[in-house]
């Protein structure tokens, strides 16, 4: 009696315990969305900090064209990330990792590409070097060892789609997954790094 009552009162416990655990878990979860966001606010803020620097050096026609081509391009890209959300969908991935996708691609594709000049999507592979190995780094305040790894998965998937409806040729995207095996290493230790001297600083 006393054993079975002893029994109740572990289990009891370890059920307590599991969900004290799903609480911290969902706790986090919370946590890191809500700076993921805060981040993208932030990312928007010193995007119209950029226009404004671009505007001060253009006189009015230029800057003016200037704009045209970036929302141009932005629409260009957010009918082809219809496209590829279309075919995630396809693969029966979850809904969060579909987002992750998008989003880790809108960044490249709307911010990066566009930020300093024009560069069309579909030859965004070329970049995704000085975008991991340096931009994202220092521009994201989420990026990490983990988030390296996630946006390389991003990219393969979108390049990957790219080439299967043809925007990019089979020796484009070889050539952009040898740059990845090449340099990924290298992307790893640089924001790694990035963050050890940011923590030494304080």
């Amino acid at each position: 009696m006393c054993s079975a009552a002893h029994a109740g009162h572990t289990q009891k416990l370890y059920l307590m315990l599991q969900i004290a655990k799903l609480e911290v878990l969902c706790f986090f979860a919370d946590f890191f969305a809500l700076i993921k966001t805060y981040c993208i606010f932030m990312r928007t803020k010193h995007s119209h900090t950029l226009a404004h620097i671009l505007r001060k050096t253009m006189n009015d026609k230029d800057y003016q064209e200037w704009e045209r081509q970036v929302e141009e391009a932005k629409k260009h890209n957010n009918r082809i990330l219809i496209e590829f959300e279309n075919y995630l969908k396809t693969k029966l991935l979850k809904p969060n990792t579909i987002k992750n996708h998008i989003d880790n691609v809108e960044f490249y594709a709307n911010d990066f590409l566009l930020r300093y000049e024009i560069i069309p999507i579909e030859k965004g592979f070329l970049e995704i070097g000085s975008f991991l190995g340096d931009f994202f780094i220092r521009k994201a305040s989420w990026a990490s060892k983990y988030t390296i790894k996630e946006n390389i998965a991003s990219f393969k998937k979108f390049y990957t789609f790219l080439n299967e409806t043809g925007e990019i040729s089979k020796n484009e995207l070889n050539e952009m997954k040898e740059l990845i095996k090449e340099e990924k290493a290298d992307w790893i230790e640089e924001v790694e790094n990035y963050w050890n001297n940011i923590e030494n600083d304080w």
